[in-house]
């Protein structure tokens, strides 16, 4: 009991500190959630990322489930598909993920720009490609317009086999037994 009581005094600042889920014009949030391994068509410099370089999605890549509780499981990531409202011109954005100390160097933030218009839906993700990156915790994807928060979406890295169901789905399974 007196380490459950530790664990939760522990814990409360992290829950006081955590930012809610929003978005604000001119951004629409399409969807958020998990995204199954996928193949990339190449890759583009991100100098502000752990690897150094982010992951051109190829055609089809969605959101597969829709929901915050992502398997920390190799080739399987989380996103935002997100759009400009109608009529808005496009705008140079960044993508900001935070995240517990991953890595050689206890990387908690990576970011990358991109430019999104009202005509198109852009999806953003974050894929597990290293085991380095599975790290488990409150993950937050936003979407900042110079110093602006225009969208803000918090997903939680579980164990593998918390989320066996996404984890089946994903694997072409969707009955589990």
């Amino acid at each position: 009991m007196r380490a459950l009581a530790t664990a939760l005094t522990l814990a409360l600042p992290l829950q006081a500190t955590a930012q809610p889920d929003m978005v604000n014009p001119p951004l629409q949030l399409l969807r958020a959630g998990i995204i199954c391994p996928h193949d990339t068509l190449g890759s583009q410099p991100a100098p502000d990322t752990e690897a150094g370089e982010i992951g051109l999605l190829a055609p089809g890549v969605t959101i597969r489930l829709q929901q915050s509780r992502v398997p920390a499981k190799l080739g399987m990531g989380f996103g935002i598909q997100s759009q400009l409202a109608p009529g808005t011109a496009p705008r140079d954005l960044r993508i900001v993920v935070t995240h517990p100390p991953m890595g050689d160097k206890g990387l908690t933030r990576q970011s990358w720009r991109f430019t999104p218009s009202d005509s198109e839906p852009y999806l953003s993700v974050f894929t597990f490609e290293f085991p380095y990156e599975m790290v488990l915790g409150t993950w937050t994807m936003e979407v900042h317009d110079g110093e602006d928060i225009l969208l803000r979406r918090s997903f939680d890295i579980v164990p593998e086999e918390e989320e066996r169901l996404a984890v089946a789905i994903c694997e072409g399974d969707e009955a589990i037994t």
